[in-house]
C-alpha cells in the first residue's frame, strides 16, 4: 500500500482490487434482484434493506446521480453500473412499490369483506 502511495505501479494490487470490486458487484446485484422481488413500501423502506445487506445509498456530487457503496469494502458503485434483472433500478423500485401498495389495498379489502 505504501509503494502504491508513493506512485509505484503495482499490476497484481489493480488486478486483485478489480476482482474483489467485481465480485461485490456481481452480489450487489443479486441483493438488488431479492429486495426488489420482496414488497417494498418506500424509499426509505428500500434504502433500510440494503442497509441491512451492508450497503449505503450516497448522493454523488459530481454526477448529481445515485451511488450505492459497499460498507465492507467501500466499493462505489454507480446506478448505471448495477443493473438487476438487466434493467434499471428506478422503474423497477417503482413497480415494486406500486405493486407493494397494491397488495396492500387487496389484503384490506379481502379482510373487509369477512366482516357481516
Amino acid at each position: 500500500a505504501v509503494q502504491y502511495a508513493q506512485g509505484a505501479d503495482l499490476p497484481d494490487l489493480r488486478q486483485f482490487g478489480q476482482e474483489v470490486r467485481e465480485e461485490t458487484r456481481q452480489a450487489l446485484v443479486t441483493t438488488l434482484e431479492q429486495t426488489l422481488a420482496k414488497p417494498v413500501k418506500d424509499g426509505a423502506d428500500f434504502q433500510g434493506k440494503l442497509k441491512a445487506a451492508g450497503y449505503r445509498v450516497e448522493r454523488d456530487e459530481q454526477t448529481k446521480g445515485t451511488v450505492l457503496v459497499h460498507e465492507q469494502t467501500g466499493a462505489r458503485f454507480k446506478t448505471a453500473e448495477v443493473q438487476p434483472n438487466g434493467q434499471a433500478i428506478g422503474p423497477q423500485f417503482t413497480a415494486a412499490v406500486e405493486r407493494t401498495a397494491q397488495q396492500a389495498k387487496s389484503q384490506t379489502r379481502s379482510r373487509g369483506q369477512g366482516i357481516g
